[in-house]
C-alpha cells in the first residue's frame, strides 16, 4: 500500500496536478474578490503556501552544496525584505502595510520559486509531461468560451474602453499571458505527436479565447506562433523528410489561418485594434440588413501618440513613477519606493499606479538593491545556458521541443516589457518558471547527446 501511494504521489505528479488546477484557483480568486471581499485573494494564499512548501522541501531534500546556496540567497532576500518593510514603515507608518507585503510576495515569487525548484528539478530528474500544460490551457480557455456561451463572463475592460470577455477570471492581461506561455506546448504536440481529440478541442478553445479576450498579447502570440509553427514544420520536413506528416501539418496551419481570416471581423480583438490603430477587419458574411460599420479612423500624428497607443499609456505612468523615484530619498532609491504613494491634493495614502512593464516596476518599487537580488539567479542561469548553447549550438534552432520551449520563454520576456504581469504576477510567473526548468533540462540533455 505504501509503495502504491509513493507511485501515485510522485513529485512530478504533484507538480502536474498543481499545474492543471491553476485555472480553478484563479476562478476561485476572482469570485472571492468580486463577490466577497477585494482583500480576500485565494490565489495569493494558495500560491504563497505552495511557495513556502517548495522552499522547505528544497532545504530538506537538496544536497549540502545546494542547501548552502539556497540559505545564502534566502538570507540575503530576507534581510532585504525586512529593510524594505522597515523603510515603508518609516515613510508611511502602518497605513496599508498589507498592500506592501502583498506586492513584495507577488514580485519576488518568481526568483523564490525558481531558486527552490532548480536544484530539486536537477536532482530528481523531473520530466513533466506536456499533457499537464495542455490540460491547464484547456481549463483556462474553456472557462472563457463557456463563460461567453452562458453569458456569465466578466468584461475584459470594465470601464467600457474596449471590448472582450474573460470568463470568470479577474484580470484579462494575466490570463492572456498565461495562455501565451502555455500555447507552445499544445502546438508542439499537434505538430509532432499523434492527433488526439483533446488536443484538437484545446486548439479550438485556444483560438477562440485569443480573439475573445480582446487584449493584444494573446492575439499577437497567436500570430507569431503561426510563423513559429511554419518554421518548425519546415525544419521537420528538412530533417526527417516525413512529407506525409509535414503536409498534414501545413494543411492544419493554413486551416487555422483561414479560420482566423473568416472570424476576425466578428471578434472583440478586431474592434479593439480598429479603435486603437484604425485598422479595420471586414466581415465576410454580413448581410445588407446588418452591415459592418468600421469605427472612425484613428490618426496617430506624433511619435508620442504612437508610443502611448502601443503601450496603452504605460509610457505616461512610467514618466510619473520615474519622477517619484528621482524625488525620493537615497535609501528609498536603494530599497525602492514600494507600492503606495501620497496623493498630492488630498494627502491620503493610496496604491501606486504601476507602469505594468515588469522591468520598470521591479526597479522602481524595489530599487537598486532589490533589483540586483531579483536578477542574481536569473543571470547565473543565463550564463550556464549560454555555455550549454555554445556546446550544442544547432539544437537551438532545429530541435522541435527546443523551438517551442524557447518561444514560451521568449514570449514571456517580451510581454514583460510591453504589457507586464509576467514577473510580478504569481499565476503567470509560475508557468514561466516551469518553462525555464524544462528548457534547462533539455539543454543539458542536448549537451550530453541524449
Amino acid at each position: 500500500m505504501k509503495e502504491k501511494l509513493k507511485n501515485i504521489l510522485t513529485f512530478e505528479k504533484i507538480l502536474g496536478f498543481y499545474i492543471v488546477i491553476q485555472f480553478i484557483i484563479d476562478v476561485a480568486t476572482s469570485l472571492c474578490v468580486k463577490h466577497v471581499s477585494e482583500s480576500l485573494s485565494v490565489g495569493i494564499f494558495v500560491r504563497t503556501a505552495f511557495m513556502a512548501i517548495i522552499v522547505i522541501y528544497a532545504l530538506i531534500k537538496c544536497d549540502k552544496k545546494d542547501k548552502i546556496k539556497l540559505l545564502i540567497y534566502y538570507a540575503i532576500l530576507g534581510i532585504y525584505m525586512l529593510g524594505f518593510l522597515f523603510q515603508c514603515y518609516r515613510t508611511l507608518g502602518t497605513t496599508m502595510i498589507m498592500t506592501q507585503i502583498k506586492g513584495l510576495i507577488k514580485t519576488f515569487y518568481l526568483p523564490i520559486i525558481l531558486v527552490a525548484l532548480l536544484p530539486l528539478w536537477r536532482k530528481k530528474n523531473v520530466n513533466l509531461s506536456n499533457k499537464f500544460f495542455i490540460y491547464a490551457l484547456l481549463g483556462y480557455t474553456a472557462v472563457i468560451a463557456f463563460g461567453k456561451l452562458f453569458n456569465v463572463s466578466y468584461l475584459s475592460y470594465p470601464l467600457a474602453n474596449g471590448e472582450g470577455t474573460m470568463g470568470l477570471f479577474y484580470a484579462a492581461n494575466e490570463i492572456g499571458i498565461i495562455i501565451s506561455i502555455l500555447s507552445p506546448f499544445l502546438v508542439f504536440e499537434l505538430l509532432n505527436e499523434k492527433l488526439k481529440i483533446i488536443n484538437i478541442v484545446t486548439l479550438l478553445f485556444f483560438l477562440y479565447a485569443s480573439l475573445e479576450l480582446g487584449t493584444k498579447v494573446p492575439f499577437l502570440n497567436l500570430i507569431i506562433l503561426i510563423f513559429v509553427a511554419i518554421y518548425a514544420n519546415i525544419v521537420k520536413l528538412i530533417r526527417e523528410k516525413n512529407k506525409k506528416r509535414c503536409t498534414i501539418n501545413f494543411i492544419g496551419i493554413f486551416a487555422v489561418v483561414a479560420m482566423l481570416i473568416i472570424s476576425m471581423g466578428y471578434m472583440p480583438i478586431a474592434a479593439n485594434i480598429s479603435n486603437a490603430y484604425g485598422i479595420t477587419f471586414p466581415r465576410l458574411f454580413s448581410n445588407n440588413e446588418n452591415q459592418y460599420v468600421p469605427p472612425e479612423q484613428v490618426v496617430l500624428e506624433t511619435p508620442e501618440e504612437v508610443q502611448t497607443a502601443v503601450y496603452s499609456s504605460r509610457n505616461i505612468y512610467l514618466k510619473d513613477n520615474m519622477k517619484k523615484y528621482k524625488e525620493t530619498s537615497l535609501i528609498s532609491k536603494a530599497l525602492g519606493i514600494g507600492y503606495l504613494t501620497t496623493n498630492v491634493e488630498t494627502g491620503e495614502v493610496q496604491e501606486l499606479k504601476l507602469v505594468e512593464i515588469d522591468y520598470y516596476d521591479i526597479f522602481l518599487c524595489h530599487g537598486i538593491i532589490g533589483t540586483i537580488i531579483y536578477v542574481i539567479p536569473i543571470v547565473i542561469m543565463a550564463v550556464i545556458w549560454f555555455k550549454n548553447i555554445f556546446k550544442n549550438f544547432k539544437s537551438i534552432f532545429i530541435e522541435q521541443k527546443n523551438i517551442f520551449l524557447e518561444y514560451s520563454v521568449l514570449i514571456a520576456l517580451l510581454v514583460a516589457f510591453t504589457a507586464g504581469h509576467v514577473f510580478t504576477a504569481p499565476s503567470s510567473a509560475m508557468f514561466l518558471v516551469f518553462s525555464v526548468l524544462i528548457l534547462d533540462k533539455k539543454f543539458k540533455e542536448d549537451v550530453r547527446g541524449e
